[in-house]
């Protein structure tokens, strides 16, 4: 009984994960703008603490939703399920915005640094797929591990 009054929270903590995910994406991106707007020489003495900040702000939301996954719902099939689909669709939303937005085009930085859209679209990438994998693909492979050791 207590197990089915926790899945009734679901579409809360669903939505929820949405705005978390959406949220951080558009922090690091913005974030991301803003280191783009300095000077060279701030921008290469402090680039590890901004790579160090960045993969900080995509570790979070993975923690989060494995703690979420494991202590709330015990990592059951539909809470996977709805947590990772929401939480891609957070992250592809503003990924959209972003890309369809005149004031942030990609050609606008590339056209003023491209040396500098270099070094900050990896880390760019580097969280997009980092929270796709964390967020989309990880959940399942847990749950998968949790079964096969329940099996032995």
């Amino acid at each position: 009984m207590r197990k089915i009054l926790k899945h009734l929270l679901l579409p809360f903590t669903a939505l929820v994960w949405y705005f978390v995910c959406h949220y951080i994406t558009f922090g690091v991106f913005t974030g991301l703008s803003y280191v783009f707007s300095i000077n060279w020489l701030y921008f290469l003495l402090f680039y590890l603490v901004f790579i160090g900040l960045i993969s900080t702000l995509f570790t979070i939301p993975s923690l989060a939703n494995n703690y979420l996954l494991d202590k709330l719902y015990s990592f059951s099939w539909v809470s996977i399920v709805f947590h990772s689909v929401t939480g891609l669709l957070g992250v592809f939303s503003y990924l959209k915005l972003y890309y369809y937005s005149d004031s942030t085009s990609l050609s606008i930085f590339w056209d003023i640094s491209w040396l500098k859209t270099i070094l900050l679209g990896i880390p760019a990438f580097g969280l997009v797929t980092g929270m796709i994998y964390s967020l989309g693909i990880s959940p399942f492979l847990l749950k998968i591990n949790k079964t096969n050791e329940k099996l032995k």
